[in-house]
């Protein structure tokens, strides 16, 4: 190790921060063959690989940086820091015009921060109202959809009164469905979250962290049949799972 016996802030970053490039790799591999991958951690070891000015010549951290951003970017879309990593590793005109398009619409630090005040403040219903009422200005803003549904997952609130409707616009109607897909896995709305992935057309279901999420809940269904073929699939996406 880098640092022996010494002691560190709390937190994963200073960990990171202590560790050179090769020991950042094997943690990353560590990390990644015995949990799954989340967002909050990926985003700790995605900020670590981009801020290191040794990355570029580094060819196994290179590697780490690449499938922590992919993967990353599998589970949000719509974060364009990600995104904009993923274009310059892998290009892609799609991913290119859904950045342009992203780029639109950003609702702003000041309101995002608004609505977190209000929820810090038990104010729930307040902040919905202020999403959804931004949201009857900017319909389709993948955004405001993100943090309301967001809400809804996190406080066991129903979102069949703006979810039906909702319309992202055509580039993005894939990735919302992956997205809304997702999160209602993670935050355990079984049954909404088989039927958005039903959605899906069969072609767009080659998303392994997506599958993974969508094989636990046809267990909680004991579907155990689509479960180990969706297991399946998701392997041969990614091996090294």
């Amino acid at each position: 190790m880098t640092i022996d016996f010494q002691y560190l802030s709390p937190g994963l970053t200073p960990e990171l921060n202590a560790l050179t490039l090769d020991e950042l790799c094997q943690h990353y591999k560590t990390h990644y063959s015995n949990f799954v991958l989340d967002e909050n951690i990926g985003s700790y070891y995605f900020k670590r690989f981009a801020e290191d000015v040794n990355l570029a010549k580094h060819s196994e951290a290179i590697a780490c940086f690449m499938h922590v951003t992919k993967s990353l970017h599998l589970m949000d879309p719509f974060n364009v820091s990600v995104g904009n990593v993923m274009l310059q590793l892998a290009y892609s005109p799609l991913l290119k015009m859904r950045l342009k398009i992203l780029s639109h619409m950003s609702p702003g630090n000041n309101f995002l921060q608004s609505i977190t005040r209000l929820i810090s403040a038990g104010s729930i219903d307040n902040a919905r109202t202020k999403i959804l009422r931004e949201l009857s200005v900017n319909p389709g803003n993948v955004f405001l959809g993100v943090v309301l549904y967001e809400l809804d997952v996190e406080h066991g609130i129903s979102s069949h009164d703006w979810l039906p409707s909702f319309a992202p616009h055509k580039e993005l109607r894939l990735p919302w469905q992956q997205r809304v897909a997702y999160l209602a896995a993670k935050g355990g709305r079984v049954e909404e979250a088989l039927t958005h992935f039903q959605s899906l057309p069969e072609e767009s279901r080659t998303n392994e962290l997506l599958l993974n999420a969508i094989a636990s809940c046809s267990l909680l269904q004991n579907d155990t049949s689509t479960a180990h073929t969706l297991l399946e699939t998701s392997l041969k996406l990614a091996p090294s799972q």
